[in-house]
């Protein structure tokens, strides 16, 4: 087990909270020499601060960490030996720092020269999850979507036009689907939006990431939230402004209530979990996440009743949801 505690710094506009992260894979037959890359902890910036984290796994490994080219904090073990189950459990305390979002008007679109793109080519150049089709045609044009008088506003419109252009529908497709899977269904996933997004802005000239992390649920009827499982949305590097975030899923700005983990150029940079392992077997995947303001939750039951309570109330009627402690 590995654990990482980082310093206490609460202030007046920090809010805190608790995420457990579980992971479970299920094998039909046994299965050895298991290798595993984890994008689990969350990092430590200027909206947000990790003040503690805490991973292990059943079987045990000994864990590894290590930091990738995006500057993610990632961890890696191994199991050599034979086992039919994997289980990863991560448990987060994370500070968050609430702040309004840019109100001037931004740079403006010749100002983007001043990022040094050959610096950002990675940020502007398509990827197999976010490469330019038809069908991103078809709905930019459908939906009105065209550059506004600056980047930031561009950025605001094209996050509300993408969710109203979009129905969010949990498993219509998978988390490395290409774009194309949502575009022509109408329908789709965080990752959809995510990947929709980056596809435009990066055609604009604006270096853009895909973010992986957490959302806190608000409990608004019109949220559009994967139950137990992680999120993603984009963030725009813009000048003066640094990285800008925006979640068409939700038509939100981050990061009043978002927790970022990991930084890429999609989805397949960054995936919570990846792994290869040796042996003829079925794999099934379980994952459970769950989110609980750390002071709320610390009176009275503690993390793993509050989180509990919430998946109750929060979790559609199918969802598997277990909360306990990770020692």
């Amino acid at each position: 087990m590995s654990d990482e505690p980082g310093r206490m710094n609460r202030t007046e506009d920090s809010t805190f909270y608790e995420i457990e992260h579980i992971t479970r894979f299920r094998y039909s037959a046994p299965v050895r020499e298991e290798v595993v890359t984890l994008y689990l902890q969350p990092t430590s910036d200027a909206s947000q601060h990790l003040e503690s984290f805490r991973l292990g796994t059943e079987p045990g490994a000994e864990l590894s960490d290590f930091e990738d080219c995006f500057g993610n904090t990632a961890h890696f073990f191994d199991i050599p030996s034979e086992h039919e189950d994997l289980t990863v459990a991560a448990r987060s305390l994370v500070g968050l720092h609430l702040a309004d979002p840019p109100d001037a008007p931004g740079p403006g679109w010749d100002d983007l020269s001043a990022l040094g793109t050959s610096r950002r080519w990675h940020l502007l150049h398509p990827t197999p999850l976010t490469r330019p089709t038809p069908a991103l045609g078809d709905f930019v044009k459908k939906c009105g979507i065209e550059r506004g008088d600056t980047p930031l506003a561009s950025i605001r419109e094209l996050t509300t036009r993408i969710h109203g252009g979009l129905a969010f529908e949990r498993g219509a497709t998978g988390v490395d689907s290409p774009i194309d899977h949502a575009l022509e269904g109408g329908r789709g996933v965080c990752q959809d939006f995510s990947h929709i997004m980056l596809a435009i802005v990066r055609g604009w000239g604006i270096p853009a990431r895909y973010t992986s992390g957490y959302l806190f649920a608000s409990g608004e009827d019109d949220e559009r939230l994967t139950a137990n499982a992680s999120h993603a949305w984009v963030e725009c590097l813009l000048p003066g402004l640094g990285w800008v975030g925006a979640d068409p899923t939700n038509d939100t700005v981050p990061p009043r209530r978002h927790i970022r983990v990991a930084v890429g150029r999609d989805y397949r940079d960054v995936p919570p979990t990846r792994g290869t392992f040796r042996g003829a077997a079925e794999q099934q995947l379980e994952v459970t996440v769950g989110i609980a303001i750390a002071d709320a939750e610390r009176n009275g039951r503690g993390l793993a009743g509050g989180l509990a309570e919430r998946a109750r109330r929060r979790s559609p009627p199918d969802a598997r949801f277990s909360a306990r402690r990770v020692r």
